[in-house]
């Protein structure tokens, strides 16, 4: 499984809790999906977002499933890694 950032309120809705049924589908152009589609298993943002709100909260993760041949998104779309805690120059 694979993690997708996004925006805070793209998952959850403020007063109204998480949005529900997210499927991505990379590189979709006028209803063709030349690589499948993803379901989620689970979303998450930050808890200052469900307090606070804000731009500076407004970040969310949904966890997205294998496709149907077991093989994760960033198989298809690639993926630049994570870091922290790097200057600004890196």
């Amino acid at each position: 499984m694979e993690n997708t950032y996004t925006a805070a309120h793209c998952v959850y809705t403020r007063g109204q809790g998480f949005n529900r049924n997210f499927y991505f589908v990379p590189a979709e152009r006028f209803g063709s999906a030349p690589y499948g589609g993803f379901s989620w298993s689970s979303a998450a943002v930050m808890t200052n977002w469900l307090t606070l709100g804000g731009r500076r909260w407004d970040v969310g993760l949904i966890k997205l499933r294998n496709n149907g041949s077991n093989r994760p998104v960033t198989f298809y779309t690639g993926w630049l890694g994570r870091a922290w805690n790097w200057g600004y120059t890196q």
